[in-house]
């Protein structure tokens, strides 16, 4: 019976000491998860504000090149104008 008891004793030592080492394990992994997650988020948030960047370049480019192509019809319109009053 004695020997039942210190058995009992030390199973429940060994069970309490891998509780406590598993719930650190636990705790570690939901901070690096924590940590990813956040990591994760800023990245998603950068490449965001990288593809709003770069519509709002192409537009401005869009932009430039109309008014180029603005600035080149018009003037070939005044070349031809000056040719006819000659």
């Amino acid at each position: 019976m004695r020997n039942q008891l210190e058995r009992a004793e030390s199973e429940t030592a060994s069970d309490q000491a891998r509780i406590k080492s598993i719930a650190a394990t636990l705790e570690s992994r939901r901070e690096q998860l924590s940590t990813s997650d956040a990591s994760s988020l800023a990245r998603r948030d950068h490449i965001e504000k990288l593809k709003a960047d770069i519509r709002s370049l192409e537009v401005g480019k869009r932009r430039l090149e109309a008014g180029s192509l603005d600035k080149t019809t018009a003037r070939a319109a005044s070349q031809q104008l000056q040719g006819y009053g000659r």
